[in-house]
């Protein structure tokens, strides 16, 4: 299966906002890896002071867009 082949069933077991931990264990990456992608504005996100937050629609517009985990 591919990144973009996720659809929004396959995120349904995820609250609609996620912390970089989650989506990190939802695309079996390290938690680095989705810290770079949101400081980079690659993947988009919000902070609620110091902690960045991922929305699941977000997520998975990152995914459907063919979203490169390698910078």
């Amino acid at each position: 299966m591919y990144y973009s082949d996720i659809d929004e069933d396959d995120l349904d077991g995820l609250p609609s906002i996620l912390t970089p931990a989650m989506a990190a264990d939802t695309l079996c990456v390290h938690v680095n890896t989705i810290y770079n992608l949101l400081r980079s504005g690659k993947m988009a996100g919000f902070r609620m002071g110091a902690a960045w937050r991922i929305r699941k629609k977000d997520l998975l517009e990152f995914l459907r867009q063919g979203g490169s985990l390698i910078s």
